[in-house]
């Protein structure tokens, strides 16, 4: 859905300059560099306690 969004407003803005372009571009990938960002952060959430219970088990068994 943020992709089509992305596409509509380059539509819209290429009418106009070159500026609005790069300004464009540049929202579009800070978007998906958020993106990313988002699911690292589930990826972490989803293993974090994985990680932990192996850690907890290394330190015991020590």
């Amino acid at each position: 859905m943020g992709w089509n969004f992305g596409r509509q407003l380059i539509v819209l803005c290429q009418q106009h300059s070159r500026a609005s372009e790069v300004m464009i571009a540049a929202f579009l990938l800070l978007f998906g560099v958020l993106a990313l960002l988002v699911l690292a952060a589930v990826v972490a959430g989803l293993f974090a306690p994985l990680l932990g219970l192996i850690w907890l088990a290394g330190t015991l068994g020590a």
